[in-house]
């Protein structure tokens, strides 16, 4: 499952240079590299969607 966009969980992407805030869903496009340290995708709801989540929480 592809977290951020899947429109039943509820996604923020948040960079800082600039600043920026979105909401979600996000198409992989849209999502900056792997490479960058100025951005953060924040998930609400995470262990409810997946059961490593859910695990990690409990």
């Amino acid at each position: 499952m592809a977290f951020g966009l899947n429109e039943e969980v509820e996604a923020r992407l948040v960079k800082s240079q600039p600043w920026s805030f979105e909401q979600g869903p996000f198409s992989k496009q849209a999502l900056p590299s792997l490479n960058k340290s100025d951005w953060a995708l924040l998930l609400q709801g995470m262990e409810a969607n997946h059961p490593a989540a859910a695990k990690a929480l409990s």
